[in-house]
């Protein structure tokens, strides 16, 4: 039996709780994110905020085409 392969996300996450009825607060919010990831950018400290979560409903068909492509070009350079 093929083993079935562990797939999941690599994601930026960077969140503030919000009274989402409250507008100006989602606004600021929204405007506080922007603010802090231009700054981690800036600081290099984005990789903070990257994580990996394991998701058994993920599906193979969604990999990203570039991910495959990259993998691809890598074994074929290993090869040579």
């Amino acid at each position: 039996m093929k083993n079935k392969k562990r797939l999941g996300y690599v994601r930026f996450c960077h969140e503030y709780v919000v009274d989402l009825d409250n507008q100006s607060m989602v606004d600021y919010a929204k405007e506080a994110i922007y603010d802090d990831i231009n700054s981690m950018i800036k600081y290099d400290e984005t990789y903070n905020a990257i994580g990996i979560v394991e998701d058994s409903k993920a599906k193979e068909k969604d990999i990203p085409e570039f991910l495959l492509e990259a993998i691809q070009q890598e074994k074929d350079w290993l090869e040579q």
